[in-house]
C-alpha cells in the first residue's frame, strides 16, 4: 500500500489523498514422504506484497519418525504474481540389526548391533573377531540399501574345536622308536602342522623323512612320523702283536698299520697281490717245463 503525501496534514481548501495497494502473494511449503508421495504434515504458508522478497529457510519441519532428505533448492526469492510451491521431502526412519550367531545352537555369542538411518539410505556391516569361535558364512544381506521394514544381518559361527596330535621318531630301517613319542595337546582343529617344523636332534642319529609333509588337526587322533637313520660307527684302531713282537695296528676294514713305518695297507690287497705272484711264477713255470720237453722231443 502506498500513499500520496501528507495523509494527516490539514485542509486547505480541497485536499485529496490517494492509497494504492498490492495483491498478497504467497509461498505454500509442503511436506512429502519420498517413497510413497503423500504429504506427512501440514503445509506451510508465506504470504507478501508483490514484488517483496521473501525466506523460507525457517520453514523445515522435525517430522517424528522421519529424517529429511532434500530441501528446496531455492530458499528465497521474490513474490510473484502466481503462487509459488516449494517441496520438503523425507524419508521414514528405519534399522539394520546385525546378529552374530552360533550356528549349531542358534544363540547369540556377542552383543548385537543397531544401524540407525532412513529408507534408501546405503549401509554395511562386517563380521567381527570372536574368542574361541570360528567365522561360517552370512545372509546375504550384509550390505545395501535400507528398507521401510527393519533388515536382520546375521553372521554364524561355530565353536573352536580343539585335539591333540603325536609326533613319532622311528629308525627308518628297522621302523623302531628311537625316541619317546611326542603328544602336543590343545592345538586348534583345522590348523595345519608342518613336518620341518617338528624335527629335533637325536644323538647318533640323522633326520631323514616323514610320512608326511604336513597334517591338518581333525578331531580324534592325528599322527605324524618322523624317521631317522642311524649314524655309522667312526673307525678304530685297534693294536695287535705279531710273531716278531713289532706291533702294527688292524683296522676294522682289514687295513694293517705298520707301526715302525707308520704306512697303512689292506690285507685283502696284500694277499690279492701275492696271489698274482704265484700265479705269474706257475705260469712261468710251466712254459719254462713245456719249452724243455719240446726240446728233449
Amino acid at each position: 500500500m502506498t500513499v500520496t503525501t501528507n495523509p494527516d496534514g490539514t485542509y486547505s481548501n480541497e485536499t485529496t489523498v490517494t492509497y494504492y495497494y498490492s495483491k498478497e502473494r504467497e509461498v505454500v511449503i509442503k511436506y512429502y514422504d519420498i517413497l510413497t508421495g503423500r504429504e506427512i504434515s501440514e503445509e506451510t504458508i508465506k504470504a507478501g506484497p508483490d514484488g517483496e522478497p521473501y525466506d523460507i529457510s525457517d520453514t523445515k519441519k522435525d517430522i517424528e519418525g522421519y529424517t529429511i532428505v532434500e530441501v528446496p533448492e531455492s530458499q528465497s526469492g521474490i513474490y510473484q504474481e502466481h503462487n509459488e510451491t516449494r517441496k520438503y521431502y523425507y524419508a521414514k526412519n528405519t534399522q539394520v540389526i546385525v546378529k552374530y550367531v552360533d550356528k549349531e545352537t542358534g544363540k547369540e555369542i556377542a552383543k548385537s548391533k543397531t544401524i540407525d538411518g532412513y529408507v534408501g539410505k546405503e549401509y554395511t556391516t562386517e563380521k567381527i573377531n570372536i574368542d574361541d569361535y570360528n567365522y561360517l558364512s552370512s545372509t546375504d544381506n550384509t550390505a545395501g540399501k535400507m528398507t521401510e521394514d527393519t533388515l536382520e544381518v546375521i553372521y554364524y559361527y561355530n565353536k573352536q574345536k580343539y585335539s591333540t596330535y603325536t609326533i613319532n621318531y622311528l629308525d627308518a630301517d628297522t621302523r623302531k622308536p628311537i625316541k619317546e613319542p611326542k603328544e602336543v595337546k590343545d592345538q586348534k582343529v583345522d590348523t595345519t602342522i608342518y613336518a620341518k617344523a617338528l624335527i629335533v636332534d637325536i644323538e647318533n642319529y640323522t633326520y631323514d623323512h616323514s610320512d608326511k609333509d604336513s597334517i591338518i588337526i581333525k578331531e580324534g587322533e592325528n599322527t605324524i612320523n618322523l624317521y631317522y637313520t642311524k649314524n655309522k660307527e667312526p673307525l678304530k684302531i685297534i693294536t695287535v702283536k705279531v710273531p716278531d713282537d713289532k706291533p702294527i695296528s688292524k683296522e676294522p676294514d682289514n687295513r694293517v698299520r705298520i707301526s715302525n713305518t707308520g704306512k697303512s695297507v689292506y690285507i685283502d690287497k696284500i694277499l690279492g697281490v701275492a696271489f698274482i705272484v704265484v700265479g705269474c711264477i706257475i705260469i712261468v713255470a710251466t712254459k719254462i717245463h713245456d719249452i724243455r720237453r719240446k726240446r728233449k722231443e
